[in-house]
């Protein structure tokens, strides 16, 4: 007879992390005293999510409203595997499914298994730190000694992923702070070379640009914020086709339209699929938290984007006009629109020829 389990371990600032073992599908996380992992706090929902074991994965879908977080990217529904870390602030939980031998696993139904497929992690393989990846960061407001302290992560750092920032004696950027939490925050590499900084589930929170945030891309001379206290420079040297190369990793960058100043313009590069759509989604998602709520789409550059790129593309439409915004897509080539109509969005989605189309319709 087949043996397996589901070891589930939960940590918590602050408090002795707890070790769950369970041996049933699905397994219930919660508020909920009926949920098989309880947690407690004012972000938690009744039933927050389950976990389900199929083809010997886990499938985490997150049912709530506040949403889950893995490896600081907002997601519905991830394959999870051995060293991700899902946060429910301010809880961090981890998977890890032990099995005896081959096991004929629970299926999903049919109409969900195309959503459970494994997906590229955020994370790039230490062994295959992209260039341009050493970055340094430079405290600007810090009280005492720390002001004006500079913590550089070069080429070792391959070796110490992902890296804490906090209170911790062995967090890798160690800020002794009463206001700073002992594992703060981290920051793990994306495919391209740039960097992710996510919130640990600490007191006083991160904001990027004045922005509270739950996980953010950096760009070259970002601030962070890490609580009341410590204000930081985020700098990174990029080689110079990072943001503007076509090929087959996804590339999102924004800016404000020089045409209008409340609009704000998207680029896409690369590829949009079911592998990254769920990054593309979260950076969109975003800016429109922010406050931008006109937008422009430009898939100049964009190689190729499939019905779930779309989905992003039009969930923002709807998010928008809730809010009485706008969003219009510009660069749209031959191969996209046939896509837009077999799908029947191109009668839901703007398309425009250029910029300074997509602004006027915005703003009319």
């Amino acid at each position: 007879m087949t043996r397996w389990n589901v070891v589930v371990t939960v940590a918590r600032e602050g408090a002795e992390d707890l070790v769950h073992r369970l041996d049933h599908s699905p397994i219930t996380i919660g508020g909920s005293a009926t949920s098989d992992i309880v947690l407690s706090g004012p972000h938690v929902s009744r039933t927050h999510a389950t976990v389900t074991v199929s083809a010997g994965h886990l499938v985490y879908r997150d049912r709530s409203s506040n949403g889950s977080f893995v490896n600081g990217q907002r997601v519905d529904e991830r394959v999870v595997q051995a060293g991700d870390v899902v946060t429910i602030p301010p809880y961090r939980l981890s998977f890890t499914l032990n099995v005896d031998e081959a096991q004929a696993t629970q299926p999903l139904p049919d109409s969900e298994i195309a959503h459970a497929v494994p997906v590229t992690p955020v994370l790039a393989p230490a062994t295959a730190a992209p260039a341009g990846s050493p970055f340094q960061i430079r405290l600007t407001k810090a009280p005492g000694d720390l002001q004006g302290r500079t913590y550089s992560f070069d080429a070792d750092l391959v070796e110490r992923l992902p890296i804490i920032v906090g209170r911790a004696a062995d967090a890798h950027m160690c800020l002794e702070l009463q206001s700073v939490s002992r594992r703060h925050a981290s920051l793990a590499p994306l495919t391209d070379g740039r960097w992710q900084i996510s919130d640990g589930g600490s007191r006083n929170g991160i904001a990027v640009n004045g922005t509270k945030v739950g996980a953010a891309v950096l760009k070259d001379g970002d601030e962070i914020s890490f609580g009341p206290d410590l204000i930081a420079v985020f700098q990174q040297r990029r080689t110079p086709n990072v943001d503007t190369a076509v090929g087959e990793g996804l590339v999102v960058t924004h800016r404000r339209s020089a045409l209008h100043g409340a609009v704000m313009v998207i680029g896409i590069s690369g590829r949009v699929d079911g592998y990254n759509y769920a990054e593309f989604r979260e950076q969109v998602n975003q800016l429109i938290d922010a406050g931008n709520h006109l937008l422009i789409l430009d898939f100049e550059r964009c190689v190729y984007c499939d019905h779930v790129g779309l989905s992003v593309v039009l969930s923002a439409k709807t998010t928008l006009d809730k809010q009485r915004g706008g969003l219009c897509l510009i660069g749209v080539d031959a191969k996209l629109r046939d896509g837009l109509s077999l799908l029947r969005l191109d009668t839901l989605l703007a398309v425009e020829a250029d910029e300074g189309a997509a602004v006027r319709r915005l703003v009319r």
